[in-house]
């Protein structure tokens, strides 16, 4: 969570703050959780049967994404998604680099498809810290955005061949 929310940080300034949640059984207390899982298995026990599946138990936890104390997926625009999206690839790229000590490969895929100028430039300025990164874009009209140096390579492949660019 703390890699997550410092990377969220670094892109966005502060300006929206995120924070994750673990939800389950629909946000038991710890003292409760044994008696409330009985009751949910007991009260579902019929459509289990009958749909051939468990609807209850550690399975159906989930993390609860929030900006600014709102729910990511209910309030959040496409750049906010986006944005958590990629905090959640930094937060775990510097993870693994601290529990590791070594530097893990840096994968992107089309990142930078529904953001906007300023998110994508954080983005790009942020990636200085990663060091060697593999980024994929499907639209090269969202390059200008990307900020680059005199030593990075842009390779360009379109029907097959391969360019530099």
């Amino acid at each position: 969570s703390e890699y997550i929310i410092e990377s969220y940080k670094t892109i966005m300034n502060s300006i929206e703050i995120p924070s994750i949640e673990y939800n389950y059984l629909n946000e038991s207390s710890d003292n409760e959780i044994h008696q409330t899982f009985r009751k949910e298995i007991e009260h579902m026990k019929d459509q289990e049967i009958i749909r051939a599946k468990n609807l209850v138990g550690p399975h159906r936890d989930e993390f609860l994404f929030k900006i600014n104390d709102l729910d990511l997926r209910k309030y959040g625009s496409q750049g906010q998604h986006k944005t958590f999206q990629i905090s959640l690839r930094f937060g775990e790229f510097f993870y693994l680099k601290d529990t590791l000590g070594k530097t893990p490969i840096f994968l992107m895929d089309d990142v930078f498809g529904e953001l906007d100028a300023f998110r994508a430039n954080k983005i790009s300025e942020y990636m200085k810290k990663i060091g060697q990164a593999f980024i994929t874009l499907t639209d090269f009209s969202n390059f200008e955005h990307l900020t680059k140096s005199e030593d990075d390579l842009v390779i360009n492949i379109k029907k097959g061949q391969v360019m530099y660019a």
